[in-house]
């Protein structure tokens, strides 16, 4: 099973609002530093969110569960 990233997102930040948040405010600081232009070889803002969700899953803090367990438990994805 697939989602479409917008999909992915919205379903990691749903589960968990301090997700979201982060996301969020490392979008912002990557912007104001202008190190989120992929026009000028820097990740977008998207891969800053990957970024972090990609940390939240393997770092101590484990908040962002892996998505086979999001999808068992709350969310049916369907085939692209």
């Amino acid at each position: 099973m697939s989602a479409s990233p917008p999909q992915l997102i919205k379903a990691y930040t749903s589960f968990d609002p301090r997700v979201r948040q982060l996301c969020l405010v490392v979008k912002r600081w990557a912007k104001r530093r202008c190190i989120a232009d992929p026009y000028r070889g820097s990740p977008s803002s998207y891969a800053w969110v990957l970024l972090v969700i990609n940390y939240l899953q393997v770092g101590d803090c484990r908040v962002a569960l892996v998505r086979q367990r999001l999808a068992r438990h709350r969310f049916s994805y369907q085939r692209a």
